[in-house]
């Protein structure tokens, strides 16, 4: 009798161990920003509150000895994100991209020595925000179709 409690204890245990374990959280949006020759920082609003802060890691370097630098984050779902993010060097060519189910929804991005001031002889380190909002209209197509 106490074999089978045993036995019985050790199969619950392990129904609910697997379950847990392949209970992945689902993700709606992934959030990535690319940077060659030089590394940024960044940060994040979603649905108008401050939600994050970023730094590029090094990812690889290039035969000419240049280092690329990458940042991933997985979003859940929001109703809008806007994303800002900055260069620690002129030089650096930088994209902020937002994904959904393997597709790019929204993008931004600067090229090396980009923005060029006139006026104080400087270049814009600054990437122009990434805006994107959810459209309610097209989840209801969507179940129209």
């Amino acid at each position: 009798m106490l074999k089978r409690i045993v036995v019985l204890i050790e199969t619950l245990l392990l129904v609910l161990f697997a379950h847990g374990c392949s209970d992945e959280e689902d993700y709606e949006y992934i959030l990535t920003v690319d940077g060659y020759f030089s590394n940024f920082t960044g940060y994040y609003y979603i649905d108008g509150s401050l939600k994050g802060h970023f730094n590029g890691e090094p990812a690889y370097t290039d035969s000419h000895g240049y280092t690329f630098y990458y940042y991933e984050k997985e979003l859940e779902e929001f109703n809008s994100i806007k994303v800002f993010a900055n260069k620690d060097d002129p030089a650096c060519s930088l994209t902020v991209s937002l994904w959904k189910d393997e597709e790019e929804v929204a993008s931004s991005s600067s090229g090396s020595y980009a923005g060029y001031n006139d006026d104080d002889g400087t270049y814009e380190l600054s990437v122009d925000p990434l805006y994107y909002s959810v459209d309610e209209d097209d989840d209801e197509d969507d179940e129209e179709e």
